[in-house]
């Protein structure tokens, strides 16, 4: 069986990336409004303006540094949790698996609940308060890091990263003017995403040591990112 897992998951894979093609297959290019202001022939000038636009917009600024903070933690997650199932807990690669896929079922069931409420002035709230709430449940892990544990701190983890996108996506959309969306977005999930492979690098290192040093890494910048979201993310556009 194990020897087939690894071709069903790439078969798995294309056929993702398949519906997806399909999917958008269809779609047309909403129509040009004519070209962006600064815009150039030169790619590395246009990502450069992008760059000077996401940096000097406070929204944007402020969510780069707080959602890169929180995603710190997913990338420590990302390592620590297989790392506690195989070693100390000594479970197989199918319980990671099943931890990871309710995690991923916990985010899509408070998608679509979340996708119903209002996030007009309370994008704010989105973001800090689950923010903390992370923070919480994962400290909990370094004091109890059974099986248990684990399967709750993955389903409050996977629910909470849906509000957090929810506030995020449509504040960056409202609060970027239309014609700076390409190069602000391209730099903005960038940034966003740059705490990841750092938070997965440094738990990486650091949890062949001490998982609970990963884990309070992890704790504290869930924290930070707390701070930033209601401190450097300006309440109105």
């Amino acid at each position: 069986m194990a020897l087939w897992g690894g071709p069903i998951a790439l078969v798995a894979i294309g056929a993702s990336f398949g519906v997806a093609a399909v999917v958008i297959g269809g779609s047309e290019d909403p129509a040009a409004s004519g070209s962006p202001p600064g815009a150039s022939v030169s790619v590395l000038a246009d990502a450069w303006s992008g760059l000077v636009y996401t940096w000097r917009n406070p929204t944007l600024r402020g969510l780069a540094f707080s959602i890169s903070s929180i995603n710190v933690a997913g990338g420590v997650l990302n390592i620590v949790v297989p790392v506690i199932v195989l070693e100390r807990l000594h479970f197989g690669e199918t319980v990671v698996g099943v931890l990871f896929a309710v995690q991923g079922l916990a985010g899509i069931t408070s998608a679509v609940a979340f996708g119903r409420v209002d996030s007009r002035d309370r994008e704010r709230a989105m973001l800090a308060l689950p923010m903390a709430a992370i923070a919480i449940s994962v400290s909990l892990i370094i004091f109890r890091s059974d099986l248990a544990m684990l399967l709750v701190i993955m389903v409050i983890y996977g629910a909470l990263q849906s509000p957090m996108d929810i506030a995020l996506f449509t504040l960056r959309q409202r609060r970027t003017e239309s014609a700076w969306m390409g190069r602000a977005f391209a730099v903005s999930f960038s940034f966003n995403y740059l705490g990841f492979p750092l938070g997965a690098a440094f738990a990486g290192v650091a949890a062949a040591h001490s998982i609970a040093t990963a884990l309070s890494v992890a704790v504290v910048m869930c924290l930070a990112a707390t701070i930033f979201a209601v401190f450097l993310v300006p309440s109105k556009a």
